[in-house]
């Protein structure tokens, strides 16, 4: 096996760990520029799908697959774009999450967990309620974890999606389909 039960920390500058302590809450600055960069990401995201063509075209072949094909779009090329866009997001994410905490043969489980759970929860209205989504759920979870025990992570999100499920199958923020 290449990885031990030890996780693989990839060494970052100890100015970057240091933080303030806000109340009971220590911040890093790794963790403010970590938080900053997710902010900028997301911006700058959300105006591309707004503003550019490709992200128009995006949006509009999620909402209609076969009607955008039948207008002509080069839908093989769209499907590249979100691809390359989801590959590089998830690249940078780990690449910070990584320096970080750590990794480990579990490392990105909570990560797709917690982007499958808001994506189901907060995909109707897009980027925005998917944001919002991961932010509250973040919370949700971390609150639990101080509560109860961080061995009950992955549970307190499997019984937020499995509550969801019983109570809103077609999700939280899902808008009527005609």
């Amino acid at each position: 096996l290449i990885w031990k039960s030890e996780p693989l920390v990839v060494p970052i500058s100890q100015d970057l760990l240091r933080g303030r302590q806000l109340g009971g809450l220590r911040i890093t600055y790794f963790q403010v520029i970590t938080m900053a960069t997710v902010a900028v990401l997301w911006g700058v995201l959300h105006l591309f799908m707004v503003k550019a063509k490709m992200g128009k075209a995006i949006r509009a072949f999620a909402a209609d697959p076969k009607t955008s094909e039948l207008m002509g779009m080069d839908t093989s090329t769209v499907r590249l774009m979100v691809f390359f866009i989801g590959s590089a997001m998830i690249g940078l994410a780990a690449a910070l999450q990584i320096m970080d905490f750590g990794m480990d043969t579990t490392t990105g489980l909570g990560v797709a967990l917690l982007g499958f759970i808001a994506t189901l929860i907060g995909g109707g209205w897009g980027l925005t309620g998917i944001a919002i989504t991961s932010l509250a759920l973040g919370v949700i979870e971390n609150i639990g974890m101080v509560v109860l025990s961080t061995q009950w992570k992955y549970i307190i999100l499997f019984g937020i999606i499995v509550l969801l499920l019983i109570i809103r199958p077609r999700g939280l923020f899902k808008t009527a389909t005609k």
